[in-house]
């Protein structure tokens, strides 16, 4: 399968569609340990997280830290952080990153 592209992003809005994950981002409120707002998945960044995955097998802390980053949000549903603050994110404690994973997959549909 030719994992590029219009192709790739057909499989990852079908997986959306499966899991029941909006098309349209979507921010909900959560509440564990602290309170934060977390932004849905869009198609395009949970297909470039894939391709990133590809590369990056043993990389969990830097997939963690991806996800992080592209979910945490506003009130207004804009992102509280950007790529440049990837390697910032990777050296917070697993705890807090596995945590918020956790919580990012329940607010995305994602098992």
């Amino acid at each position: 399968m030719d994992n590029t592209g219009e192709r790739l992003l057909d499989a990852v809005r079908y997986q959306m569609a499966e899991s029941g994950t909006p098309l349209v981002p979507q921010v909900s409120r959560v509440v564990g340990g602290a309170c934060y707002l977390l932004r849905s998945m869009t198609e395009e960044r949970l297909a470039a997280l894939y391709v990133w995955r590809k590369s990056n097998r043993n990389d969990t802390r830097g997939l963690y830290a991806r996800f992080v980053v592209a979910a945490l949000a506003d009130a207004r549903g804009e992102p509280l952080l950007t790529a440049a603050d990837i390697p910032n994110v990777e050296a917070w404690p697993p705890m807090v990153l596995e945590s918020l994973m956790v919580a990012i997959r329940r607010h995305n549909h994602m098992g």
